[in-house]
């Protein structure tokens, strides 16, 4: 399935899924080096982040909670996916790294928003 439209624009939801399942393949990895990001100059790519970047689209800066896997997000680390990522970011030990970068890969997309696909038919796989 294609990836989720909310009022018009795309949420890159499955380039996070395949960008967090290459880091959980690659737990010695951190995000600068996937390698579909061989385009950015090495200085912006710190701080990518689908859901940060769908989110900066819509409202054209960042505005807390509106990411579109975590209602929770206060646009800093320690809350981004609920935690999740602070604890992927600083773990040490690789087996732990790589089972979290797979519960970020599967976290769902957020039921409360109203998902279209491009055609504009309700977004369905949720």
């Amino acid at each position: 399935m294609s990836n989720p439209f909310y009022k018009g624009i795309e949420f890159r939801w499955e380039e996070h899924k395949r960008f967090w399942n290459w880091l959980a393949e690659n737990p010695v990895a951190n995000e600068i080096d996937w390698p579909e990001f061989n385009f950015l100059p090495r200085e912006d790519k710190f701080g990518i982040c689908f859901n940060c970047g769908y989110e900066k689209s819509f409202n054209k800066k960042y505005v807390p909670n509106q990411c579109p896997l975590s209602k929770n997000c206060n646009g800093t680390t320690d809350y981004c996916f609920g935690g999740l990522y602070e604890k992927w970011f600083n773990s040490k030990n690789l087996i732990t790294r790589s089972e979290l970068a797979k519960q970020i890969a599967n976290l769902p997309i957020r039921d409360d928003w109203d998902w279209k696909t491009s055609t504009g038919e309700p977004y369905g796989s949720r």
